[in-house]
């Protein structure tokens, strides 16, 4: 979705992958950052996740109520690497 409203819950789901995927990646650090007009509004770390298995899947979720109104950006970083990013908004 790329519009929602007040009342909604915003999920971010990633998935993610890497080159050797008959190996684990391993921990990793995880970070989520939410952006609106380009300022950071919301942050979360992850305590250091360990990436079994490909592709492993990430989410994080937020209520839209927490952010308020406006256009938004959600990204995930992985070992302060972003990996993923999507713009909505919520009216």
């Amino acid at each position: 979705m790329q519009t929602f409203s007040i009342e909604d819950t915003i999920v971010f789901y990633v998935a993610v992958t890497w080159e050797n995927v008959s190996e684990d990646a391993g921990l990793r650090d995880v970070e989520w950052n939410w952006y609106k007009d380009g300022k950071l509004v919301a942050h979360l770390e992850h305590e250091r996740g360990y990436f079994k298995g490909a592709p492993n899947l990430r989410h994080m979720a937020r209520p839209a109520a927490s952010l308020g109104t406006g256009h938004f950006r959600a990204e995930c970083s992985i070992d302060g690497h972003p990996i993923a990013s999507q713009e909505f908004d919520i009216r």
